[in-house]
């Protein structure tokens, strides 16, 4: 929870001073850079989030020697493949104006730029491979720690360079993202090689073996990231395309701030795939359709709370945080995406389920195709409603995507969907009323726009539906569940 906590103030913090310091051109230009890195993350075939299961298969049988052919094989390749990705945005950086859609030298330090996160690529791939074995043997701790200390660094080295550098700002954070990499990389994998024996890289240990059973996974765990990466990554390359570089900032910013809603919902889900792939590994569909059940409300309590409280408070707040242009251009943005974040309220886990049993083939193609017919209709629609026909674009096929992978999910496990509705969406409708009820009746009375308004209201609607839904939603073993959880958690960050 700490590091969720670091992650949401580092980006309240810095996202409107590098607005303002880059300007809706450069900022979007920014936006655009980290869509195509995103693609770039396809070349591994879908290798990494493999390891995790296969790690954490092996970890649950105590087979040893093949923690370290997993380690041994993969690692060659997704060296290779940090060469490759480096490579290719290297290439992107000599035609940076083409793929930007920006005049030449309107932005001096751009070739710049890209070349220096192109070796920030080149690092992140085979890092890859100790992150996927620290989640595969669920040791997030020492992940988090790093992260929240290097975050906390990041933040000050971004702060910095956006204040203080009077020209090539955008290198300047750039070159703060590598060292960022760098330091990163370096701490996990001597953690990694002094902590487990068990992690090997050499010669001895490699199977082709391995490598197959990690393709033959992981293709299909590539094409659900390709769809993934499509429906997210790709709008901010269309708007740019389509309505020009600058207009980006306005779907990125809404984009974020339901994503900063959504992410303690995100961070509770990071070990649901290593969790379930433990237990599948014991032949216990039993114990997995409980799991299963109960990780969802629990992601559900977050998630419904995250959208009453976008719903109520997003505009103002974004207004707040950013300024009226942005909340006022981003509106219905803002909407759209929230009604999607309701949408995958109904299933969070599907996809971590079918993902963990390895049943996550015919749903990868199905998202796959629904993710092309997303871009393939974001284009007319932008051309047509703007930014806002894009979201539109995004809450349908992203609504079609979460039914489908919902009854994928059911049917793996020998379930109704209606029966799987009724035992975890179903339960929160009285809260959401509750809550709904409690926002709409504050939002009668006068306000000011200050972030203490914001946050009373916050307070009182949420703390309306979170008293209804702890005890309307949740039963009593899963609020003893929670309440020791949380204990856990505060007492490992007290240490």
């Amino acid at each position: 929870m700490l590091l969720l906590a670091v992650n949401v103030a580092s980006a309240f913090v810095i996202s409107p001073i590098m607005v303002r310091e880059l300007g809706n051109t450069g900022y979007g230009v920014w936006e655009v850079l980290f869509g195509i890195v995103g693609y770039l993350g396809l070349l591994d075939l879908g290798v990494g989030p493999a390891i995790v299961r296969f790690v954490a298969r092996a970890k649950g049988s105590a087979d040893n020697d093949e923690l370290r052919r997993i380690a041994s094989s993969c690692f060659p390749f997704l060296t290779g493949v940090g060469i490759l990705g480096g490579a290719v945005l290297g290439f992107v950086a000599l035609r940076a104006d083409f793929f930007f859609n920006v005049d030449r030298g309107a932005i001096p330090d751009l070739t710049a730029a890209v070349a220096v996160v192109a070796l920030s690529v080149a690092i992140e791939f085979p890092a890859s491979l100790v992150v996927a074995h620290l989640m595969g043997t669920q040791r997030h701790y020492f992940l988090n720690a790093s992260k929240i200390l290097l975050t906390v660094a990041q933040t000050v080295g971004f702060y910095f360079v956006l204040l203080h550098s009077a020209n090539a700002k955008l290198l300047g954070i750039a070159m703060v993202l590598l060292a960022y990499s760098l330091i990163h990389t370096a701490a996990i994998t001597v953690f990694v090689r002094v902590t487990d024996r068990d992690f090997v890289v050499s010669r001895r240990y490699f199977s082709w073996r391995v490598l197959r059973d990690m393709y033959g996974f992981g293709i299909k765990n590539m094409v659900l990231m390709m769809a993934q990466r499509l429906r997210k990554q790709t709008m901010s390359i269309v708007i740019a395309h389509v309505l020009g570089v600058a207009h980006v900032v306005f779907f990125a910013i809404p984009g974020r701030l339901v994503e900063y809603a959504n992410s303690l919902a995100l961070a509770m889900g990071f070990p649901l795939t290593p969790f379930f792939a433990d237990i599948a590994a014991r032949d216990d569909t039993v114990r997995v359709r409980h799991a299963w059940f109960q990780s969802s409300r629990v992601l559900q309590l977050v998630m419904f709370g995250a959208v009453l409280g976008l719903f109520a408070l997003g505009e103002a707040f974004l207004g707040r945080w950013m300024g009226q242009e942005y909340a006022r251009e981003g509106r219905w943005v803002l909407r759209l995406l929230t009604a999607t974040l309701a949408l995958d309220a109904l299933s969070p886990s599907s996809q971590r389920l079918l993902l963990s049993l390895g049943k996550h083939g015919a749903a990868a193609k199905i998202a796959l195709a629904l993710s092309i017919i997303n871009v393939a209709l974001s284009i007319p629609a932008a051309r047509i409603w703007g930014i806002s026909g894009i979201a539109m674009t995004v809450l349908v096929t992203a609504g079609l995507t979460t039914v489908l992978m919902m009854r994928m999910a059911c049917r793996a496990l020998g379930v109704s969907v209606r029966h799987h509705l009724l035992e975890t969406a179903w339960r929160f409708r009285f809260p959401v009323l509750a809550g709904g009820a409690a926002f709409a009746l504050l939002a009668t009375l006068p306000w000011s726009n200050g972030y203490g308004s914001i946050v009373a209201r916050g307070a009182l609607g949420g703390g309306t539906y979170l008293a209804t839904a702890w005890f309307f939603a949740l039963d009593a073993g899963e609020r003893r569940r929670l309440l020791a959880g949380a204990s856990r958690g505060l007492q490992r960050e007290g240490r």
